[in-house]
């Protein structure tokens, strides 16, 4: 838990694994998932899914979306203002989680590009 309170970066299992064997060398990849996904489950942390390959997890539980850079491939979290993320129901569908993923190409690549 410490290591995503102190993490401002999108983390996967395994980079979260990798980080930490060295300072708990008996750490395994299960007890990094199961504690992950008991985290989220609890809405502790917040898990994400932008590219449908992996999971990652963060610490913000604040509405937000998701922007990746197509070229550096990092992930920004973007402040949308939207009522979007209080919706409960719409068109008779219950709403338990609404993800915004954005796309496209970030102002550090685009500076440069130039």
């Amino acid at each position: 838990m410490q290591f995503i309170l102190n993490n401002e970066h999108h983390s996967s299992v395994d980079s979260i694994y990798q980080k930490l064997i060295h300072e708990i060398p008996t750490l395994s990849k299960t007890t990094v998932y199961n504690t992950l996904a008991l985290f989220a489950e609890k809405k502790i942390i917040n898990s994400i899914t932008i590219d449908n390959t992996e999971i990652l997890y963060e610490q913000s539980q604040k509405p937000h979306a998701h922007f990746q850079c197509n070229i550096c491939k990092n992930i920004i979290d973007i402040d949308l203002d939207s009522n979007l993320y209080g919706i409960s129901e719409i068109e008779n569908h219950k709403v338990e989680k609404v993800n915004i993923n954005l796309r496209g190409v970030c102002n550090e690549c685009l500076k440069s590009k130039k």
